[in-house]
């Protein structure tokens, strides 16, 4: 099946937009491509957790070293970049919830869910819900109508 701008095939999955300086254009795409009903997967890390130097928080130090928003590569220092390198991690930088809840609204997205949760392995686990995931299905019909199965939770 071939997706066209002029003839969009329903689909019942999305990729997510998880990288990139800027995420609006995934979450139109999402909208474009989706089934009324289904919501594209959707979970991200709260910006609070890019405000902190990473070798400190493992040391059990916070220390802010970022500002939010931010995305540009030249702020991580050589030792961070081999850092992600090490790991084969790709760099994370961070967004302002404008970016991923704000981009699935202005896509046309509904918001039925939010959800937070702590990172298991992360340094701030102890002090701060770092995990993200939101519910956002596409409404039915051009009107943006609202049935109720788009309001449910996932199971």
């Amino acid at each position: 099946m071939v997706l066209t701008p002029t003839k969009p095939a329903p689909a019942d999955r999305s990729p997510s937009p998880i990288a990139g300086k800027d995420v609006r254009p995934a979450w139109r795409e999402a909208f474009r491509i989706l089934r009324p009903g289904v919501p594209p997967p959707s979970g991200f890390t709260c910006p609070i957790a890019f405000l902190f130097d990473e070798a400190a928080l493992g040391r059990g130090e916070r220390r802010v070293a970022y500002a939010i928003p931010d995305s540009d590569p030249a702020s991580l220092s050589d030792e961070g970049r081999r850092r992600f390198a090490a790991r084969d991690e790709p760099l994370c930088f961070g967004r302002t919830l404008d970016d991923p809840i704000g981009g699935q609204l202005a896509a046309g997205l509904l918001l039925a869910g939010f959800h937070q949760d702590v990172e298991p392995d992360s340094p701030l686990a102890r002090v701060a819900l770092a995990s993200i995931a939101t519910r956002s299905p596409k409404p039915h019909g051009p009107d943006g109508a609202v049935e109720a199965s788009d309001l449910r939770p996932t199971p």
